[in-house]
């Protein structure tokens, strides 16, 4: 059964049950997801969110120079 989600789902990596079923059934149905429990940093954290929105808001010229490859497709 198809589950509808109205927010972003949360993952907690520290409940491991059923994971990778849930993740698999959250990105074939929304693509997107949150992930806690996973012991980064919250520093790190803020600095990867802000380096990510300074590349995402910059000029789409700067952007295509980023491309990825057949082994790092992301």
């Amino acid at each position: 059964m198809e589950r509808t989600y109205s927010t972003i789902p949360v993952i907690d990596l520290q409940s491991r049950q059923e994971l990778a079923k849930e993740i698999d059934e959250i990105c074939r149905t929304i693509g997107f997801f949150i992930v806690i429990g996973h012991g980064i940093d919250e520093k790190v954290q803020h600095d990867m969110m802000a380096v990510s929105k300074e590349f995402f808001l910059s000029p789409v010229s700067i952007k295509r120079e980023v491309t990825g490859s057949k082994d790092y497709p992301y």
